[in-house]
């Protein structure tokens, strides 16, 4: 369900039987080929999952977040707006899961770079999936996914799958 931040008195909501107060994903991020990225302490050697990012499951039980990303703390490119009277600085550190994303987002660039055409989204997902730092313990909060995102066994995962185009293949009819 989502929700309306300007009306919070006209904010759907499940019936108390219907609820799970430890689900707290999006319907946006419920959907099956999209990659959803929750967010880690990439500073913290322990990397803790960020207390904001949402936990699964999905209301049909599938794993949501797909996987984590550094999304804490993260510094970043600052904004202003055009008529902006003064320049507030060039970096900000910010903290979400909006912060994880562009790292997947660029490592899914990186592959399709390398890859070209040759490898489509149940692939990609595939791939990324795969290549994850796995959780080493138990993830009650379902807040996890897959593990943990690891670019350089991403970028070596599509090299291999480059020089064997029948994974890739398999890895688009298994998905």
């Amino acid at each position: 369900i989502e929700r309306d931040d300007t009306c919070p008195d006209c904010q759907a909501r499940f019936t108390p039987d219907d609820s799970r107060r430890a689900t707290t994903v999006g319907s946006i991020a419920t959907s099956h080929l999209p990659l959803i990225v929750g967010a880690y302490d990439g500073h913290d050697p322990a990397r803790r999952v960020g207390p904001f990012s949402s936990a699964g499951p999905s209301r049909d039980g599938r794993v949501k977040p797909d996987l984590v990303a550094p999304g804490v703390r993260i510094l970043a490119a600052r904004s202003a707006p055009a008529a902006a009277s003064h320049n507030p600085g060039l970096l900000v550190r910010g903290s979400g899961a909006s912060f994880a994303t562009p790292h997947l987002t660029g490592a899914v660039a990186l592959c399709f770079e390398a890859a070209g055409i040759r490898l489509g989204a149940y692939g990609i997902r595939s791939l990324v999936l795969g290549s994850c730092d796995p959780v080493l313990d138990a993830d009650p909060e379902c807040r996890l996914g897959r593990g943990y995102l690891n670019i350089s066994r991403l970028a070596a995962d599509v090299q291999q799958a480059l020089a064997a185009p029948a994974i890739a293949r398999s890895a688009k009819e298994s998905s």
